[in-house]
């Protein structure tokens, strides 16, 4: 398992500047917070945008709140939004312990699918093992550098 604070994925450590962030109703960020996904159970292929009940992980605003000494794990670095949501869904990942988050890496905007905060390396290393398959190449990594790329 790769462990590292940069990777050839990672993103440029820059001040941040304010988030593009879609604005949620709290109608459905109460609704998302009701339903999780089996994570055994294949979720089936549908336009995140057309499904206003699939849950969905958390944004750049919740994942500022993560404590910056904790760890994740990233696990996928997407070209658009749709494709991390698809990614997400085909996981059966837990929404209340993913985000989503868009960066901008100077070839134009890219989205990382992340999970965490994990108190120490360790952890976020165990969670490793037991991850699907549909997952490639996820990799532990420390919170606060993102936190402070540019959205």
């Amino acid at each position: 398992a790769l462990i590292a604070d940069e990777s050839p994925q990672a993103v440029q450590d820059e001040p941040a500047e304010s988030a593009r962030q879609p604005t949620v109703s709290a109608e459905r960020r109460s609704s998302n917070r009701a339903l999780s996904p089996f994570r055994d159970q294949p979720q089936p292929a549908i336009s995140p945008a057309s499904d206003a009940t699939t849950p969905e992980p958390g944004d750049r605003s919740k994942y500022q709140q993560l404590n910056a000494r904790h760890y994740l794990i990233q696990l996928g670095n997407l070209a658009s939004r749709d494709a991390a949501l698809a990614l997400f869904n085909s996981a059966g990942l837990d929404p209340m312990r993913c985000y989503l988050i868009e960066v901008d890496e100077g070839a134009g905007p890219r989205w990382l699918l992340l999970m965490g905060g994990f108190d120490s390396v360790k952890s976020a290393t165990n969670r490793l093992s037991s991850l699907p398959d549909v997952l490639r190449n996820p990799w532990v990594r420390r919170v606060s550098p993102l936190q402070r790329t540019r959205g």
